[in-house]
Order: structure tokens, then C-alpha cells, then sequence
């Protein structure tokens, strides 16, 4: 848990089929947020919250970020690049598990909300996406290997019009080839 926002993994009872959500709540209580089920691509997900519901927690160890990840964690100053300290964890098991990656190149793509004009939303992801690139280079992955790309407001996971889909848009995310 950071903040509003809610990481986790969880199994079926039934299945066995494991799926990872980056949830939070919405003003009307409903739970909003996205997950991928057995590695997939991140979907939007809205569920009611309940009370009822019977849940397990378990000890299951989570294993270091990598490529194909998709990062609500990394908080940065208000208006600003500059990454707050609380990130720290965060980027040490993005570079952990990057360190062990093949591929030949690391894209760190920076994603806003909606909030303020295109293109200063444009410019302030490509400044954050830097900034998240010169803290993994510094960590020591190699430099010529990983670089930044701003995206703005230009794809977003959830809507805009509220504060829970605004928050699920400010996002970095890991690409890799």
C-alpha cells in the first residue's frame, strides 16, 4: 500500500491462476483500478467493494520488477522530476531485476493525468522518465542500454475525470527489446 494506491497478487481458490492488481478507491466506494491475469497485459478492472468477501493472505515472496512492468509507486515531487525518497525501495527492485534482463534495450516510458496543457504534460513525463533513467544508470545499469521516453497524457489506464483514475494514470512503465 502507498498512498491510495493498492499493489497486489492474488491466486483462485479454484484455478490456481494468478493475477497482479494496482487498485485503488473510488469517492462512490467502488474499487477501480488495473490487472493482469497470469502475466497478460494489464486490463481495467471496476469491482464493488464487499464486505463479505473471504480473503487469504499468504507469505508468497514477490520477486524484483523488471521488463514489461507497470509502476505506480515511483512518486515525485509535486510539478516537478525530482523523486521522492519513499521511492527508493521501488527502484532498487526495478534495478534488481533489470540488472538480470537480455534485452538489448530498456525504454522507461513517463505517463501523466490530464491535468494542465498537453504539452506540458508531454514535457514533464520525459523529464520524470529521465529522471527515473539517471537513478538506474547511477544504481549501475549501463547507460548506453536504458533511456527515457515521455508519453503525457496521451494513454491512459483509467478515467480522467476522477482523482482514483487520475492517480492510475500517473504511471512509469518498463519496456524492453
Amino acid at each position: 500500500m502507498e498512498g491510495s494506491i493498492l499493489r497486489a497478487t492474488g491466486k483462485a481458490r479454484k484455478s490456481g491462476v494468478t493475477s497482479s492488481f494496482v487498485l485503488t478507491v473510488a469517492d462512490s466506494g467502488e474499487i477501480i483500478g488495473v490487472r493482469s491475469t497470469n502475466g497478460a497485459p494489464f486490463r481495467i478492472y471496476n469491482g464493488e467493494s464487499s464486505t463479505r468477501l473471504a480473503t487469504a493472505c499468504s507469505e508468497v515472496v514477490v520477486a524484483d520488477l523488471g521488463c514489461d512492468t507497470v509502476l505506480h509507486g515511483i512518486k515525485f515531487d509535486f510539478d516537478s522530476a525530482k523523486i521522492t525518497a519513499e521511492s527508493s525501495d521501488l527502484l532498487d527492485s526495478l534495478y534488481r531485476g533489470l540488472l538480470n534482463e537480455e534485452a538489448a534495450k530498456i525504454s522507461v516510458l513517463g505517463h501523466t493525468s490530464n491535468e494542465g496543457p498537453d504539452s506540458y504534460n508531454l514535457e514533464l513525463s520525459q523529464r520524470r522518465a529521465d529522471s527515473v533513467v539517471a537513478s538506474l544508470v547511477k544504481r549501475g545499469i549501463q547507460a548506453n542500454k536504458i533511456s527515457g521516453r515521455g508519453v503525457g497524457e496521451q494513454k491512459p489506464i483509467a478515467d480522467n475525470k476522477t482523482d482514483a483514475g487520475r492517480s492510475l494514470n500517473r504511471r512509469v512503465e518498463i519496456a524492453c527489446n
